[in-house]
């Protein structure tokens, strides 16, 4: 069974972020995500996080998440998973600083 990934909403100007309906800017507002608020990360679309806040499902942009280190720790997994969970961190970084390293 996959390991349930979640990360935090985070924004430098404002108290909430725009969770759209589809991954495009112009999509339908589904729900407005309070700065802070912790989700489920369901997957990514180019520049754009699937994820499940409450019972909503919806996109944001994958700068305004940052993942959560509470996660089991790395030493309890099989080498599989420690190597998704590290493609999923790189995947995230590359989104939000646009490089690593």
């Amino acid at each position: 069974m996959a390991e349930t990934q979640y990360a935090t909403v985070i924004a430098d100007s404002s108290s909430t972020v725009n969770m759209r309906t589809k991954a495009k800017s112009n999509a339908a507002l589904g729900e407005r995500v309070p700065i802070g608020a912790r989700v489920e990360v369901l997957g990514t679309v180019g520049s754009w996080t699937k994820v499940k806040f409450g019972s909503r499902i919806g996109y944001v942009m994958t700068w305004s998440l940052t993942a959560e280190q509470d996660q089991e720790p790395d030493e309890d997994l099989t080498l599989e998973e420690r190597v998704t969970r590290l493609e999923r961190r790189v995947a995230l970084l590359e989104a939000s600083d646009g490089a690593v390293g």
